[in-house]
């Protein structure tokens, strides 16, 4: 809860953005019976300061993690995270000013970059017969490393869980 209510401060303290941050777009696919796509756009961009984003993705991350990675969960009827099914998760980006640092993306100052989580949801059989899904993925961890220019001193932020419930697509019935 304390990184919740730092990160929520700093976003307010820090100067404006370029493009702020935000999700653009959110889809789902049924690939087939067993199988949907996820898809969750946001864009990410300072004004003043380099940017780091997370290129990992990991199921089940929660918000006040310590990890640099993006975290998510299946969600279903209403909200309640569910463990049914095995999924691939990365962010993407086909951004020309974007770079791979140390493992994450670099977005340098005074630009704005798009990013898209894309997960692959594969589930067994025995699971579909079993329950009743209506399934969502929920961005839960977004983290982002801001790089002051001028002394190079690194802020680790997050954001909170208000901003993140706008980060979940549509439900896939199965």
């Amino acid at each position: 809860m304390k990184l919740a209510i730092c990160s929520l401060c700093l976003a307010f303290l820090l100067p404006s953005l370029t493009h702020a941050y935000f999700t653009t777009d959110q889809s789902a696919l049924k690939v087939n019976d067993h199988t949907a796509l996820y898809t969750i756009t946001y864009k990410f961009g300072f004004e003043k300061r380099d940017l780091y984003m997370p290129i990992t993705a990991v199921r089940d991350l929660s918000v006040d993690s310590d990890e640099f990675k993006l975290g998510y969960s299946l969600v279903n009827n209403g909200g309640a995270t569910t463990s049914v099914g095995r999924i691939t998760a990365l962010a993407l980006t086909d951004d020309p000013d974007v770079t791979i640092k140390d493992n994450r993306y670099f977005v340098p100052a005074g630009s704005a970059a798009t990013f898209t989580l894309v997960a692959i949801v594969d589930l067994d059989q025995t699971e579909i017969d079993n329950h009743n899904l209506n399934l969502s993925l929920l961005v839960t961890n977004l983290p982002f490393l801001m790089v002051r220019k001028e002394d190079n001193l690194e802020i680790l932020a997050h954001l909170n869980p208000s901003e993140l419930q706008y980060y979940i697509t549509p439900p896939v019935r199965f």
